[in-house]
């Protein structure tokens, strides 16, 4: 997702799919911004900006922790770690470009963007008031695949339940693609979530 978000403004992009590659890459490539997720293979994200500080030009670079633990004590941990801040997941697209706009001094010009709710360009109606509805249709362990997918904000994945999701429940696989493809992460996950509650 941050990977659409930011190669979509035309700024260049490099993805490390752990902490120690995220190392390697600070390295050769000495970006002005870093986003660290926590929760990766090989080496953690706090334990990667600990030694990106250590490097030469490590002092400068910005890192924002991304992370899905938002209590007091985890904040205080990342900061002291060596991030600049942290953004919680699921964020939305407004949340990383205010983060680029604070730390790297861009500035943004936001257009009136399609609403979810809205009808798409192929006549689509995303209708989120009954999105719970027909999540509350769907079975416990897809429901439950549809949320960790979501959660990590991964579309691949998202995209990967919706092929499970779509033989049965194909006005619902239609609605969470149009939400996904609008990178309406945290509705989709908000009315999971109301789902859930429900049904307890």
């Amino acid at each position: 997702m941050l990977r659409n978000l930011i190669g979509d403004l035309g700024l260049p992009v490099k993805e490390a799919e752990n902490g120690l590659e995220a190392i390697r890459i600070f390295r050769e490539w000495h970006p002005h911004l870093i986003w660290m997720d926590q929760r990766m293979p090989v080496m953690s994200g706090d334990e990667a900006a600990r030694k990106i500080r250590e490097l030469p030009g490590g002092g400068e670079v910005c890192i924002i922790a991304l992370t899905a633990s938002f209590q007091p004590e985890k904040r205080q941990k990342l900061l002291d770690s060596g991030m600049n801040d942290l953004v919680a997941k699921p964020y939305e697209p407004e949340e990383i470009y205010g983060v680029m706009e604070r730390y790297l001094g861009l500035r943004f010009t936001y257009g009136e963007g399609q609403r979810a709710e809205e009808p798409g360009p192929d006549g689509t109606a995303a209708s989120l008031e009954h999105l719970c509805e027909m999540l509350s249709e769907l079975d416990a362990g897809l429901l439950d695949e549809l949320y960790d997918a979501a959660v990590l904000l991964n579309q691949n994945e998202v995209e990967r339940v919706l092929e499970k999701i779509e033989p049965v429940h194909p006005n619902l696989a239609e609605v969470v693609s149009v939400l996904v493809d609008n990178l309406q992460y945290g509705q989709l996950l908000k009315s999971i979530e109301e789902v859930r509650s429900r049904a307890k």
